[in-house]
């Protein structure tokens, strides 16, 4: 035993000293990988947070210690996100409170350390506070995100290019995962400001269903918004289970490999076998199994994690999700369950405008502001993180290759 520290641990700020698990959890909800705390979470999201907060103009660059975590620590093995910056961004927002921010990060969650036992006098900042107002106004500006379609396109030239790596040496496996590393930090900053808007707009919303006696409303004016990426692949496993219920022969070998009888990389031979004997349904499912397997190779439970299997590196991932939709009826599809929540999406939002016919138009106006900016945002969100973690992918891929030699060589 040593009293030494993990090699990743951080160092903790002074200037800022309260960190948190709260949404960190979500999203490394266990101990994080040596290479995540450096390639990926930690170093290039340290900075490419950094980069969001001095982009959306709530610090300086030399407001941040250049000598230790800022933003995302490591303490325990455990991924934490340092809650006084996040603080001092409600500070500086016009319109926004440290309280509003514990709000949305903690809730009701109880021992949390009150900002005014941290609130120092440099924490009121009006130059900061002026460029957040332009900030603001951009984001209730906002209708589409473009620029989060291009960096999709361009991670999937990159996907669409991936060299053989069996075929590279060790050093060039290290630096193909290395070269992922600048644009994992432009796609990590891409996405805690796309989040920042959602926050934006969930809060006004939010704020205002308070104000007028109807806060069940907030979370409703939010829910399925169409073209958001985390509900692609429930959509895709749903016409999966359609495929494999509708033939006993796929079921039964479907249900095999998902319950562990069998392994679930010899489902693909399963199924060649089934067609080869002129089973047409076995046929289709495998074809549209091996697009999804494509399409969502970087999903996964942990799948911010370098060192986590996701459903591309371990198919029974995804085979214990489709197992219980096998048996669901049709009618309890995720289309249908969407639709119905947009309908009671659209059903909150004319609630709101009725309620809202009194007041005045700053009022009225604010209130679609903030719908619109925080269903932008929040479907953008989705969408950022999909690009975060599929370029936290091919940094798996390229590493898992390196491993696999090494545990092969003993």
């Amino acid at each position: 035993m040593t009293d030494e520290p993990w090699f990743i641990e951080s160092r903790a700020s002074e200037r800022y000293p309260v960190y948190s698990r709260a949404n960190a959890g979500e999203v490394a909800p266990v101990p994080v990988s040596p290479l995540s705390a450096t390639m990926a979470l930690g170093g290039p999201g340290e900075l490419g947070y950094q980069d969001a907060y001095i982009t959306a103009g709530t610090f300086r660059p030399d407001e941040f210690d250049a000598d230790r975590a800022n933003c995302i620590a490591f303490f325990g093995g455990y991924m934490y996100l340092n809650m006084s910056l996040t603080r001092i961004y409600g500070v500086r927002m016009p319109g926004m409170t440290p309280a509003m921010v514990d709000a949305q990060y903690f809730g009701d969650m109880p021992g949390i350390t009150p900002y005014e036992a941290e609130a120092r006098s440099t924490d009121e900042d009006a130059d900061a506070s002026a460029l957040l107002a332009v900030y603001l106004q951009e984001l209730f500006a906002t209708v589409d995100l473009p620029e989060l379609r291009a960096d999709r396109d361009q991670i999937a030239r990159l996907v669409a290019a991936r060299p053989d790596l069996a075929a590279m040496t060790d050093q060039e496996l290290v630096d193909h995962a290395r070269s992922f590393m600048p644009l994992f930090r432009r796609l990590f900053c891409r996405h805690i400001l796309t989040s920042a808007g959602a926050g934006v707009g969930l809060g006004t919303v939010g704020a205002l269903c308070e104000a007028v006696g109807r806060p069940a409303l907030s979370m409703t004016l939010f829910s399925a918004l169409g073209d958001v990426d985390s509900a692609a692949p429930s959509w895709a496993l749903w016409d999966l289970s359609r495929l494999a219920g509708a033939s006993p022969s796929v079921r039964h070998v479907v249900l095999d490999h998902a319950n562990g009888t069998r392994p679930a990389d010899e489902l693909a031979e399963a199924l060649d076998a089934l067609a080869q004997g002129g089973d047409e349904a076995a046929a289709a499912f495998a074809s549209q199994w091996e697009r999804f397997l494509d399409r969502f190779a970087s999903r996964g439970p942990n799948e911010w994690d370098l060192l986590a299997d996701t459903w591309g590196t371990e198919p029974r991932l995804a085979l214990v999700l489709l197992e219980p939709m096998i048996a669901t009826p049709d009618h309890d599809s995720p289309a249908g369950r969407s639709a119905m929540r947009a309908a009671e999406r659209e059903h909150a939002a004319d609630t709101m405008r009725t309620v809202l016919a009194g007041a005045d138009d700053t009022v009225r106006g604010t209130f679609e502001a903030g719908l619109r900016c925080g269903q932008v945002y929040a479907a953008g969100r989705e969408r950022s993180k999909t690009n975060c973690i599929a370029v936290v992918h091919e940094m798996r891929l390229a590493l898992r290759e390196v491993a696999r030699r090494h545990a092969d060589d003993g």
